[in-house]
């Protein structure tokens, strides 16, 4: 996994260093596809408008029965989450309708009594295999994108997985706000 993630952050970095004038933006991001907080980098492909990508790093912890991300049986939740995805913006100048879809892939640890134990699956109440779990997401909203300066961003993420044993069952419309600056 480590260098799946290593490896596409070098995609990442090539792609990025290899374009022209595009419009690049770094933001902190609430709920959405990266759990309750994330820091998140987005890039159109070129120019303000158009197809872009994003990746970001989030966190989630929740000591509830439904979480952020899951329901995780009355436990405490804590996860990290890698949220990857494609975009696409429509509008004029600064305001845009944001379309994108994604994979918001993650490390998840549930406590029960005085134990952490890595999951893979919130739900269960079996006993804990591998920390590794995943959803994919899209992502419906508004974007204030100036070429340079504050950028803000707000929608609806809805999520959904393929059935496996490492998806997430996180099939729910969150909202998702984030705030940023554009260069």
């Amino acid at each position: 996994m480590k260098k799946t993630l290593a490896t596409l952050l070098l995609l990442c970095a090539v792609c990025v260093s290899g374009w022209g004038q595009r419009v690049q933006n770094l933001s902190l991001e609430g709920l959405g596809a990266s759990g309750s907080v994330g820091m998140v980098y987005d890039t159109r492909f070129k120019g303000n408008d158009g197809f872009g990508f994003r990746i970001g790093v989030g966190y989630c912890f929740s000591q509830s029965e439904y979480t952020a991300l899951v329901k995780a049986n009355d436990c405490n939740l804590h996860a990290i989450t890698f949220p990857l995805g494609v975009n696409y913006l429509l509008g004029k100048k600064k305001h845009k309708l944001e379309i994108g879809l994604g994979a918001s892939l993650g490390y998840y640890s549930k406590q029960t009594g005085d134990s952490w134990q890595y999951v893979w699956d919130p739900f269960s109440d079996d006993e804990p295999g591998d920390s590794f779990g995943y959803f994919m997401f899209a992502e419906v909203g508004y974007r204030y994108q100036p070429v340079q300066g504050l950028m803000l961003r707000v929608g609806f993420t809805p999520s959904w997985n393929f059935g496996d044993k490492y998806g997430l069952d996180r099939q729910w419309y969150y909202p998702y706000i984030g705030i940023g600056y554009s260069f």
